[in-house]
C-alpha cells in the first residue's frame, strides 16, 4: 500500500513537472513567433510612386541596411536619407526624403514643408491642406510638397496647381516616430509646362535623429 502511494505521488509529481515544462516551452515559442511577426516600427521608411516627367517607384527601408556596413551601396549613414529640418521656436519644418544610391533617381529630393498651428510641428498630428501659392497667407497652417529633379535641375511644387487645394498631407505622431501620407497629388513647374504626379507616398521617420524630442 505504501509502495502504491509512493508511486502515485511520483507519477503525480512528474505529471506536474511535464505540464510546467510544456508551459515554459509554449511561452518561449509564442514569444519567438511574436518577435518574428513584429514589424520594425523604429526603422525609418518611405515609399512613393511617381508618374509624369519623372516615373518610377522609390523606396527607402532602413531595416535593409542596418547591420550591413561595408556591404551596401549607401554613400551616407543609413539614418540620413530621411531628415527633419526645423527649429524649436518656429511653426515650420521641412521633411526631406533622399532616394538610396542604388535607385535610378538617386540625386533627386522629395520634400514636404509644413506650417503648423503651433511651434514644434514634428510633435503634432494634423491634416494640412496643400494651398495655392496666391493663398498661402490665408491659411494659418498648410503643406507644400516639392520634388527636385537633379538630372534636369527642375523643381516641381504643389502650390503651382490650384487643384491641390482639395488635397492634403496627413501627419501623425507615433511614439518617437513621425508618420505621414499623401495619396495623390500633381506637382508642376512655375510655368506649368512640366508636371509629375505623386501617388501612394507614405513615410515613417525619427525626428530624434536631428535632436528633436517628441515632447
Amino acid at each position: 500500500m505504501n509502495t502504491m502511494n509512493t508511486q502515485f505521488l511520483i507519477d503525480k509529481t512528474m505529471n506536474y513537472k511535464n505540464k510546467f515544462l510544456l508551459l515554459i516551452i509554449s511561452v518561449i515559442a509564442f514569444s519567438c513567433q511574436k518577435d518574428d511577426d513584429m514589424e520594425p516600427f523604429d526603422y525609418e521608411y518611405f515609399s512613393v510612386d511617381i508618374t509624369g516627367d519623372v516615373s518610377g517607384n522609390i523606396v527607402y527601408d532602413e531595416s535593409k541596411y542596418v547591420g550591413t556596413e561595408g556591404e551596401t551601396l549607401l554613400t551616407d549613414d543609413f539614418d540620413t536619407y530621411l531628415m527633419v529640418t526645423a527649429t524649436e521656436f518656429e511653426r515650420t519644418m521641412t521633411l526631406n526624403f533622399y532616394p538610396p544610391d542604388d535607385n535610378p533617381r538617386a540625386g533627386d529630393v522629395l520634400s514636404v514643408t509644413i506650417k503648423a498651428p503651433e511651434v514644434k510641428p514634428w510633435t503634432q498630428s494634423n491634416e494640412y491642406i496643400t494651398a495655392y501659392i496666391n493663398q498661402l497667407q490665408q491659411y494659418d497652417s498648410y503643406a507644400i510638397v516639392s520634388y527636385w529633379n537633379d538630372v534636369e535641375e527642375r523643381d516641381y511644387v504643389s502650390y503651382y496647381r490650384f487643384e491641390n487645394t482639395s488635397n492634403s498631407v496627413l501627419i501623425e505622431t507615433d511614439g518617437d516616430m513621425l508618420t505621414g501620407e499623401v495619396t495623390n497629388m500633381t506637382l508642376a513647374t512655375f510655368n506649368g509646362s512640366h508636371q509629375i504626379t505623386i501617388r501612394d507616398f507614405t513615410f515613417r521617420m525619427r525626428p530624434g535623429d536631428e535632436g528633436w524630442t517628441m515632447e
